[in-house]
């Protein structure tokens, strides 16, 4: 059985198989959980590139502010001094 064949399982399936009404019931709940996992790990992993992406902004606007801020002082002192 592969992976697919193993995550499509349905109770009926599983009865038809003669497996036992609480190791069916076990089974399809672990089938379950397995599926909420996989797009649960999906949306952790677009999360995780959206903080990265908004990380890297606020690098780049630290950088910016930095650069203003040294350009601005730097004008000030040749105030001071021309003045």
């Amino acid at each position: 059985m592969t992976y697919d064949e193993m995550m499509a399982l349905t109770e009926c399936q599983l009865e038809a198989q003669n497996v036992t009404k609480g190791a069916r019931h076990k089974i399809v709940i672990s089938i379950q959980k397995l599926k909420e996992r996989q797009s649960l790990l999906k949306s952790l992993e677009r999360v995780r590139r959206l903080i990265l992406e908004n990380v890297r902004d606020v690098c780049y606007f630290g950088d910016v502010y930095r650069q203003l801020r040294l350009s601005f002082l730097s004008e000030m002192c040749l105030l001071q001094l021309n003045g």
